[in-house]
């Protein structure tokens, strides 16, 4: 709708300009509304195929590309980008975070000769590189609207993932299933529950730091096993607490107005 828009006023424009090849005007209004730079290219071919640069002709292909542009910018500035598909896309990822921790969390407390030895997070590659595409299309083609917000996010989530890469790494490093793995259990399907970019991270950061205390507190291993078993469960929760403080970090670059317009406040129950 909005390239048949644009390109409709584009084109009517010119021919009320009374503008030589009237069409070019909707063409570049088409042009203007896609993250390109290729409007030049049609008015230099006009000048190409006139093998002159006569004044009257500079004045006509600067009036086009002005007509067009306009038209385009106009479009983009009050009809919707492509926030609903980033918002589909932005949903999809999520879910695939919170089935992959769900996962996590069961496997970590789970008989290492049945548990998953391979997580596959391919579907995170595929669902991230289609997030990133659409939020620096959608911030290309805004003008007034600080569309900035998708990319930080996008950039956000890539970075979590490669934490998940490594807490997956890690969990494959236990021998057995030691008394600590069940709270830490019960805490990565804790983030599974919550996991969405309107929560602040304080709820889940709190329950991490006492866990971390609680650890610290108990006997020191006594067998070698047992030694290697604590160091594993100390680099899963330094995982954790990375992968939280990654969302903390993102929440500071916000500006009040990114998380009124962005987020759903009424869901604070979110990582």
């Amino acid at each position: 709708m909005k390239i048949a828009a644009a390109a409709s006023i584009g084109c009517l424009l010119a021919v009320l300009f009374q503008l030589q090849t009237p069409t070019s005007a909707g063409i570049i209004a088409i042009l203007s509304l896609q993250n390109t730079l290729v409007s030049n290219t049609v008015l230099v071919l006009h000048l190409y195929a006139a093998q002159s640069v006569h004044p009257a002709l500079l004045v006509n292909e600067l009036l086009l590309l002005l007509t067009g542009t306009s038209c385009g910018i106009l479009m983009n500035l009050y009809m919707p980008g492509n926030s609903a598909k980033i918002r589909r896309a932005q949903s999809e990822l999520e879910q695939i975070f919170r089935n992959t921790f769900h996962r996590i969390a069961r496997d970590i407390v789970m008989d290492k000769q049945l548990a998953c030895t391979f997580f596959d997070l391919s579907d995170l590659d595929l669902i991230l590189k289609k997030l990133e595409k659409e939020a620096h299309e959608n911030q290309g083609n805004t003008l007034l609207s600080d569309e900035q917000y998708f990319v930080k996010y996008v950039e956000m989530r890539k970075n979590q993932k490669l934490v998940v890469e490594k807490l997956c790494q890690n969990i494959r490093l236990l021998h057995d299933v030691p008394i600590q793995a069940h709270a830490i259990s019960h805490f990565i399907e804790d983030v599974s529950i919550k996991f969405h970019e309107s929560n602040n991270t304080q709820e889940l950061m709190q329950k991490l730091t006492e866990m971390q205390t609680s650890m610290q507190k108990e006997p020191l291993p006594v067998t070698r096993t047992e030694f290697e078993n604590r160091a594993v469960l100390y680099r899963i929760l330094y995982d954790l607490e990375e992968l939280i403080t990654i969302k903390k970090r993102f929440i500071e670059t916000l500006t009040p107005d990114e998380i009124k317009r962005f987020w759903n406040t009424s869901q604070n129950c979110c990582q």
